[in-house]
């Protein structure tokens, strides 16, 4: 208990209830945590005229969901069920609509992840020097590719997406993945530490970061995901704003 609190509280003659000794404690020191509604009327008007419609879905139609600056999402699914691919995707629409990337794509070499974007951006495999020019022109200061591939530390890749962010104007980060991150599978404390930077970062900077986390093993492809089906601490996964699984449709 606070010094303040226990000033506050000489003199108080507590009686046999708990909850009237709570009571004391709330009037005393939390009263001022407490807000009637009309009186953040204007706040509330003016966080609605400032809030971004955010990037939505690549396809016809409004989007239900969108991703909103100041909010991170969590994204998992069966192995080859196309994670990876569906954010190249999602963040070559979101160049298209304005939006700047860092995609930090820890499993494939840079120069890899160069070519796979321009494979969505052409909307084809079929490559040569002219396409590939048209296609990083396109791209040229909208995309961003982390420059490493393999282990690092987590700090690491959130200091570069702050830098981003400050620097580049970079709007949205895609952290892939959650396995190459120096953090043990049975370290939960860390996980859950990261999932506090993630959420203050996106927060303090407005932006919107993307971290793919793999499932854990066992279970068929076939089977519907939950959000226990996801590795790591569950304290990471509630503290995401959005968690989305991605799986292939069974074949019939």
């Amino acid at each position: 208990m606070s010094s303040r609190v226990q000033d506050l509280l000489k003199g108080v003659v507590l009686r046999e209830s708990d909850d009237t000794y709570l009571a004391q404690v709330g009037e005393l020191e939390s009263k001022s945590y407490l807000a009637a509604i009309e009186n953040l009327r204007g706040g509330a008007k003016k966080r609605s005229n400032a809030r971004a419609a955010g990037l939505g879905l690549p396809f016809a139609g409004n989007s239900i969901l969108r991703f909103t600056p100041g909010r991170w999402s969590l994204w998992s699914g069966t192995s080859h069920g196309g994670k990876t691919q569906f954010l190249r995707f999602l963040m070559t629409h979101g160049i298209k609509e304005g939006e700047k990337v860092l995609f930090a794509s820890l499993e494939e070499e840079p120069d890899e992840v160069a070519l796979e974007f321009c494979a969505v951006a052409l909307a084809t495999r079929s490559f040569n020097d002219e396409r590939i020019d048209t296609a990083i022109d396109f791209l040229e200061e909208k995309l961003y590719v982390f420059n490493h591939s393999g282990f690092i530390e987590p700090d690491v890749i959130v200091g570069a997406a702050i830098y981003a962010a400050k620097n580049l104007g970079v709007t949205h980060v895609v952290i892939d993945s959650l396995m190459m991150l120096s953090i043990r599978k049975d370290d939960f404390e860390a996980q859950k530490d990261l999932g506090m930077l993630l959420r203050r970062t996106t927060r303090q900077l407005g932006i919107h970061i993307h971290m793919v986390a793999h499932p854990r093993k066992g279970g068929s492809s076939q089977d519907m995901m939950d959000m226990y089906d996801i590795q790591g601490a569950q304290e990471l996964v509630a503290l995401a704003d959005s968690v989305i699984t991605l799986q292939r449709a069974p074949k019939n």
